[in-house]
């Protein structure tokens, strides 16, 4: 993930348009973004679990998860975030890591969004 160089609408399109490139088929891009729409929810389920629990060790686990999920379908503002959280973990810094979860949710919004424009 480049973050140095961010896209406004924080997706990195060259990664998705390289499953399809080969052949055209864009079936395995329509499932990977799906299984992104069902699995994400409960990756963030269980980093709030974790959080309410004040696990740390947990928390930096879930966190990073969810990163590499986003890393998956190119989703890097929110990978980018996803990262925070986890290193605010690390650090044990439980008031940014809530801070930064929440931005978790509005960045999965935008990014569900992005993808399914694209797919249409």
């Amino acid at each position: 993930m480049d973050s140095s160089n961010p896209r406004e609408d924080g997706m990195n399109w060259a990664l998705l348009d390289g499953f399809c490139a080969n052949d055209g088929d864009r079936s395995f891009l329509v499932e990977l973004v799906a299984l992104f729409e069902l699995d994400i929810p409960r990756r963030m389920a269980a980093l709030d679990a974790a959080r309410a629990a004040r696990d740390i060790a947990a928390t930096t686990e879930r966190a990073h998860s969810i990163k590499g999920s986003c890393g998956t379908v190119g989703a890097e503002a929110m990978a980018a975030c996803a990262e925070a959280v986890e290193l605010a973990a690390s650090r044990n810094d439980l008031r940014t890591v809530d801070q930064r979860a929440a931005e978790l949710r509005v960045h999965f919004e935008r990014a569900v969004e992005a993808l399914r424009a694209r797919l249409r």
